[in-house]
């Protein structure tokens, strides 16, 4: 059966735009038609390939063919040419130019966080299913290989249940998002949600995907300027497991970009880190083994699972929404008590 063809239009040409930009026009069953963004010369193809710590999908040139050119990205959204619309723009957007997709009958794959409030974040999934359209949003770990490989252990109990576990993830300031027409953006907490909503959220949508809903989450954290820039997070789950949390950005910009993650169950202990060759390690009472796994582009291995959705008319089941609006929900809570806790610290 020959599948059809989805035309897609990328809104926003920044670092993740340009990553999924790159697989779009990889697919066979995808035609890129359209691009929006505030800066000329992104819209006229002329990519800066701009640098962050996505530095290894983003090496080679784009190859750009015909399309149409917005530099609103609310006036894609209206265009009756357009299948799918993909939302890779500074976060205080996400939600409004969503929404706007959808209710001109668009496909929408947005680029987590979903929003930057969860009522908003709600408003969005209720759309989709009102007008019977796909909706996803990009917490691309869920294809990582490392991550995908751990959740189905640790979902498996062969060794046991999870008893604890550790996530770290850190930065220096996202200095890449300076210069051009979004400049300073992550640096303004209302715009960007802070470390907590933008960096922070990837590993509480791991947990929240790994056992669900915390029954109690206990966060403090420091703030540089007005920014919540760092994040020491204990989670407590309903049969005892204990989940911490570090997040930073950094204050200088030459601190490397890490993550890693461990994972005590009864009879053994997962392992990562980003700076480690071995890869996912299992640790047993008897050996330490790296676990061999198949090597992919989880962002493209996102991006092709959504257009597949679409084409086979299937639910978005490996990152649903509403995993998504829990880990929001997280986090803003995270976010929440570090606030009052600074507020307290800096009225004395």
């Amino acid at each position: 059966m020959k599948l059809e063809k989805l035309r897609v239009g990328v809104a926003g040409l920044g670092l993740i735009g340009q990553v999924h930009l790159v697989n779009y026009l990889s697919h066979p069953n995808v035609e890129v038609v359209a691009l929006a963004d505030t800066d000329p010369e992104r819209r006229a193809g002329k990519l800066n390939r701009l640098h962050g710590n996505l530095d290894e999908f983003t090496k080679e040139p784009i190859a750009l063919g015909e399309f149409r050119s917005y530099e609103d990205p609310f006036k894609m959204c209206e265009d009756k040419d357009i299948d799918i619309i993909s939302v890779c723009l500074p976060t205080d957007l996400h939600a409004a130019v969503t929404l706007k997709a959808l209710e001109n009958g668009k496909h929408v794959f947005c680029e987590k966080p979903p929003a930057l409030t969860s009522r908003e974040a709600i408003r969005l999934t209720v759309t989709a299913e009102a007008m019977g359209k796909t909706l996803m949003f990009g917490h691309v770990l869920h294809f990582w290989a490392e991550y995908v490989e751990a959740g189905k252990i640790i979902e498996s109990k062969k060794y046991g249940r999870s008893l604890a576990a550790s996530f770290a993830r850190c930065s220096s300031r996202p200095a890449w998002s300076i210069g051009g027409a979004e400049q300073g953006w992550f640096g303004n907490p209302e715009r960007s949600g802070g470390v907590a909503v933008d960096l922070h959220i990837h590993d509480a949508d791991i947990a929240v995907w790994w056992w669900g809903r915390p029954q109690e989450i206990d966060a403090s954290g420091a703030f540089i300027g007005n920014m919540p820039s760092v994040i020491h997070s204990r989670w407590r789950f309903r049969d005892g497991l204990i989940a911490q949390f570090e997040a930073t950005w950094e204050t200088v910009t030459t601190m490397p970009f890490y993550f890693n993650f461990k994972v005590t169950m009864e009879r053994a202990t997962l392992l990562f880190d980003s700076r480690n060759a071995d890869g996912l390690q299992l640790a047993t009472e008897d050996k330490l083994v790296s676990i061999p796994l198949k090597k992919a582009e989880a962002y493209r291995l996102e991006d092709y699972y959504f257009i597949d959705c679409i084409l086979h008319g299937k639910p978005v089941d490996r990152c649903p929404p509403e995993s998504s609006i829990l880990s929001l929900d997280c986090v803003l809570e995270e976010a929440r008590q570090i606030a009052e806790r600074h507020r307290g610290i800096t009225s004395v």
